[in-house]
Order: C-alpha cells, then sequence, then structure tokens
C-alpha cells in the first residue's frame, strides 16, 4: 500500500466530498472529491490515513453521541474511497493535545472543563517555538482568544505567518 495523509486541522474537522476540482499542495484545502481519490490512483496510491479529529465528532459536551453531520462527511469519505479501490486508516488525530494547547484534538469544552488554569497561559511547543512568534514572557499574547474553540487558528502565538481571512475576525 501506498498513500499519503487526509487531515483538517480546523473546523468542520473532515473534509466534504463535494469539489469541482483536486486540492492543490500549495493552498488549504477543506475537501477530498472524487477528483483526488483519481488523482492518488493516477499517481498509485491506495491508500489514505484519514484523520478523525474528536473537536468536529463531539464539538459540544450536551451529548454522548457524535455530531451527525460530522457523521455523514466520514461516511461519505469512507463510501467515496471504497469507490476508487482506496483503503482508508483511521487515525484519531492530535497535535499538541488540542485547540486549547495551539493545535487540535480534544474540544476547547473538555479542556474548559477539565484544566482551564492552563487556558491562554504561555505554551513552549512545536508551533510557538519553531515560529518564534511570542515567548514564555508573553502573558498578553498567549491570552487572546483563550477559550475561542478555535484559540489554535486565531491566537498569534499559535499560527505561523499570516493569520488566515477566517481566523482573523
Amino acid at each position: 500500500m501506498n498513500g499519503t495523509n487526509v487531515v483538517m486541522k480546523g473546523p468542520p474537522w473532515i473534509p466534504s466530498i463535494h469539489a469541482t476540482a483536486p486540492c492543490s499542495a500549495t493552498a488549504p484545502c477543506s475537501t477530498f472529491s472524487d477528483h483526488d481519490a483519481l488523482l492518488l490512483r493516477r499517481k498509485g496510491f491506495t491508500l489514505i490515513r484519514l484523520g478523525v479529529i474528536w473537536a468536529g465528532a463531539q464539538p459540544t459536551p450536551q451529548t454522548d453521541r457524535l455530531d451527525p453531520a460530522w457523521v455523514a462527511r466520514l461516511h461519505d469519505i469512507l463510501a467515496l474511497c471504497e469507490r476508487h479501490g482506496i483503503r482508508a486508516i483511521l487515525d484519531i488525530h492530535q497535535d499538541a493535545v488540542g485547540t486549547a494547547m495551539c493545535g487540535e484534538g480534544i474540544p476547547m469544552w473538555y479542556s474548559q472543563k477539565h484544566f482551564p488554569y492552563l487556558i491562554g497561559k504561555p505554551l513552549v511547543g512545536p508551533k510557538s517555538s519553531l515560529t518564534g512568534n511570542c515567548s514564555g514572557f508573553d502573558a498578553e499574547a498567549w491570552a487572546l482568544h483563550a477559550g475561542d474553540p478555535l484559540y489554535n487558528m486565531r491566537n498569534p502565538c499559535c499560527v505561523s505567518g499570516t493569520l488566515p481571512p477566517s481566523a482573523a475576525s
């Protein structure tokens, strides 16, 4: 088997299968469509590692059930893969534990419930240390957007370069 990763590291946390063209390697993409599957097959790929992220599957703590829209997208991708003879490995994905720690994985509501004292505090992690955006002394910058479910995308200490327009507002 030969393959690639398909991981969406922001809302809605799992790609849509609806697109008019394949994703580009040079721009963020929120889809995994027939176009992408055909491109992978032409390149000899027979496998994807699909990132499934808890923050998308259970965006609120009010229920012990998975979000129906997220589950529908998951099933759409799995059906697409089956149609194209592509195997999918489901990777319960997380980077830096979750959104409260500049990554993705556990939802913000879980962090707020179990370790609120860490939210918005300086981190020493791969994103901050590699980009040099903030140091452990930049408490004011680390506090920006604390508690926001999109903290990992909106806080300037978490992101490299310029914030995407959707995260800057």
